[in-house]
């Protein structure tokens, strides 16, 4: 058995919930068993098998504790954790003229002070409901794959567990995505504001996980001191990314996160013929959201609003190859046009990757892209076998650069025409050891790059 007691810094108050503790064992694939302690903070976990297990103990709004335990057969172990207060970012999201965007969406990620990596999501703070809810059964820790029975009752399932992840809107709350809304004396309403969340089943107002309420404000508690990177996304603005610091005083930290209207892009795509593509799948990419996916109109044109000022293409369509290219689209209005050439697939290039000696070379990745040429299209990709052959997609004429890579060789780059047989040459490579120093021989994280007449050949993370 495992016992322990959980404590908490005194002139912190909790949010209500109990403090959830969980056991993760050391032995093969065990699953993590989680209780709930109890109001005096102790707390009673086995039987278990012996072994040495990590403790982890969470509860809004303090920072995760953490403790290892040595279970003996037939023995217990006890434990104490320690609970401290974390640090609190109370977030305000605006649009353009200052006024509350309701239902933004917010993330968090980036490192303590500690180094410890952090993240928190919409995604991760559901999941975290979950655990407090009590939906996690307590039990034996079993191994993955075997059967047994848990000990004691499953605790009873709430009724509507993922309210929060339901479009619903609520009485009185903000106005419903789309909506416009005129200014007032009170100050510029944004459009768009989407709901606060439904209704509890005793009709309190409930705010979906890191969600922006009817005053745009949500506040992210539980954060060690660090640096972060704040995301904030809605429908009707473009995407924000904005790096804020967490100290360890004051406990608070306030930040205003302004969101505009974004840049617009509008495309065409087009075959090898200027014939326009309908129904081509366009994908735009950027750091600060989630992909973004179009489809072709009959003239093969879209029109993709509220982006950031630079943006990833990736355009697929059949019988071509993927096009990719990237696009700048600030300036005054942010707006820009592309066209977007597609090449037809029909090529083949095949060959084989060899050392000095003509032996050839198993698992070197071989790349072919375009060797020069205003049309893009995304790099081809594939693993030479046992015998060192390779074969990729190319277009139907042209010349493709082929590069190859392996751990143990030096990368080597090679120039050919779609259809023809290349042999490439890999050279063996070198292990470069070392370290980074200050000028008193204290160790330093830094980034080292290897060049060669100009070129880089290698980049580590010291």
């Amino acid at each position: 058995f495992l016992t322990g007691r959980v404590t908490a810094q005194s002139d912190v108050r909790d949010d209500g919930s109990a403090p959830i503790v969980t056991v993760q064992g050391l032995q093969s694939r065990l699953v993590p068993l989680r209780a709930t302690a109890a109001a005096d903070g102790t707390f009673r976990v086995g039987p278990l098998q012996p072994g040495r297990y990590l403790v982890r103990c969470s509860q809004s709004p303090f920072l995760p504790a953490e403790a290892w335990a040595e279970v003996a057969a037939g023995g217990a172990a006890e434990v104490a954790l320690a609970l401290r207060a974390g640090r609190t970012l109370e977030a305000r999201v605006v649009g353009p003229g200052g006024g509350p965007v309701a239902g933004a969406r917010l993330s968090l990620s980036g490192r303590a002070e500690d180094g410890t990596f952090v993240f928190r999501s919409p995604t991760t703070e559901a999941l975290a409901a979950l655990d407090r809810r009590g939906l996690a059964p307590v039990g034996r820790l079993l191994p993955i794959g075997e059967l047994g029975v848990l000990e004691g009752p499953l605790p009873p399932i709430p009724p509507r567990p993922f309210a929060w992840l339901e479009e619903e809107p609520a009485a009185g709350d903000a106005p419903p995505a789309g909506s416009t809304v005129t200014e007032t004396s009170a100050g510029p309403d944004v459009r768009g504001a989407g709901p606060s969340g439904p209704k509890t089943e005793n009709g309190e107002l409930r705010t979906a996980p890191l969600t922006t309420d009817a005053s745009g404000t949500v506040s992210i508690a539980g954060l060690p001191p660090g640096r972060y990177t704040v995301r904030a996304a809605h429908a009707d603005f473009a995407p924000l990314a904005q790096e804020v610091v967490v100290p360890e005083e004051p406990a608070t930290t306030s930040v205003v996160l302004p969101l505009t209207e974004g840049c617009t892009l509008t495309g065409t795509v087009r075959d090898g013929d200027g014939n326009p593509v309908s129904g081509a799948g366009v994908r735009i990419l950027s750091g600060l959201m989630d992909p973004l996916v179009w489809q072709t109109d009959e003239a093969g044109a879209f029109t993709a609003r509220h982006l950031p000022p630079h943006v990833v293409l990736y355009v697929q369509a059949a019988g071509h190859l993927t096009a990719d290219l990237e696009q700048d689209l600030a300036g005054t209005p942010c707006a820009s046009t592309v066209e977007i050439g597609l090449v037809r697939l029909g090529g083949r290039i095949a060959g084989r990757v060899i050392d000095g000696r003509r032996f050839p070379i198993r698992g070197a990745r071989v790349r072919a892209e375009p060797a020069s040429g205003t049309v893009r299209w995304a790099a081809q990709g594939a693993t030479t076998a046992a015998d060192g052959t390779f074969r990729l997609a190319t277009p139907t004429t042209g010349e493709v650069r082929l590069v190859a890579a392996h751990p143990d060789y030096v990368d080597a780059t090679v120039i050919a025409e779609a259809g023809e047989q290349v042999d490439v040459v890999l050279e063996p490579g070198v292990v470069v050891r070392g370290s980074v120093v200050d000028e008193v021989g204290e160790p330093l994280a830094a980034t080292v790059v290897l060049r060669r007449d100009g070129r880089e050949m290698a980049t580590a993370v010291a």
